[in-house]
Order: structure tokens, then C-alpha cells, then sequence
């Protein structure tokens, strides 16, 4: 899933493949896509953070989520920021393959936000990254994928209701 890049009130970055989504997340800041990051996932939210700031992010524009292990948290665990920040446009920055199912996952949870995906694409032929170590992340990303479908059709409001009760408990 690709979008032009647009305007927007936040780049939600989110972990994993930290170098390149940090690279890109940065290059959109720069060119006043937002004034915004927030970075969100277990284990190298803060590395992200740390390559946002040598890459000349100022520090008062990035917030981190570092507790979500998986997209579905991803979404689940940065929409109550995003309702703080009355975030009603967002650039979903993530890798090319794992796109579709990052965007619907922020489109089921965070519903009352406007969502463009500006993915991190890859810099070598799709020969090479089927047989180098990227071929083993995009061969998990289809049966990932097809669960993601599966669930979100077995349970049709379940972002909605997921999202309301994260929210509960934040607020308990």
C-alpha cells in the first residue's frame, strides 16, 4: 500500500527494519510532512528514536510507544496518543511488504484518523530480496496477513471494541 506523501499532523513509525523506516521517517519530517513522529514498538523504539535524532529530528517532536509487541498493539497501544494529540491525518511509515496489513490494522483501531502509507521501499531487485534474509520476513507477512484478514472478518467490530477497552483501562 503506497500513498503520495501529504501533508499531515503526524509520521507514526513503527518498529522493526529501524535503519531504513528511521531513514524514511526522518526524510518526510525534513520535507514538512509533519511536525510529528511517533514511534511505536517493542525493542528498538528507542534505537529508532536515537537514529531520528542524528538524523536532525529535534527531540520535542518525537514521542515513543515502546510496549506493543505486534501491529494490531501498534495501533492498539498508539491511538489513545493519537486522540491526546487530536492527530486527524497520519503517514503510516513501515516496510513496503508489511504495508497492507500495518494500514488496515491503524484503519480498524484509530478509524476516526485519515491513514496514507509512504513504506520504505526497497533499494534491490525482488530477485535478490527473495533469497537474502528480507525473503524470510515477506514469506511470515502472508500467513500473518491472511490471520489479520480472517480475524478482523470473524470479529467486524473488534477495533472499535478493542480500542474502547485499551482506552478503559488507560483511563482506570
Amino acid at each position: 500500500m503506497r500513498n503520495p506523501a501529504t501533508r499531515a499532523d503526524i509520521i507514526v513509525v513503527l518498529g522493526g527494519d529501524g535503519p531504513a523506516r528511521a531513514a524514511q521517517a526522518a526524510r518526510l519530517w525534513r520535507a514538512g510532512m509533519a511536525q510529528k513522529i511517533l514511534i511505536t514498538g517493542d525493542g528498538d523504539c528507542y534505537w529508532i528514536r536515537k537514529s531520528l535524532l542524528e538524523f536532525g529530528v529535534d527531540t520535542g517532536s518525537i514521542t515513543v510507544e515502546c510496549q506493543s509487541r505486534n501491529t494490531w498493539e501498534n495501533a492498539l497501544f498508539s491511538n489513545p496518543i493519537l486522540q491526546r494529540m487530536q492527530v486527524r491525518k497520519a503517514i503510516l511509515v513501515t516496510s513496503w511488504f508489511h504495508s497492507r496489513r500495518a494500514l488496515n490494522s491503524f484503519k480498524q483501531i484509530a478509524f476516526n484518523i485519515q491513514w496514507q502509507s509512504v513504506p520504505v521501499e526497497p533499494d534491490v531487485p525482488m530477485w535478490r530480496i527473495a533469497v537474502e534474509q528480507d525473503g524470510i520476513q515477506i514469506f511470515k507477512e502472508y500467513p500473518k496477513s491472511l490471520w489479520y484478514v480472517l480475524r478482523s472478518s470473524l470479529w467486524k467490530d473488534r477495533g472499535e471494541r478493542d480500542a474502547r477497552t485499551f482506552a478503559m483501562g488507560m483511563l482506570a
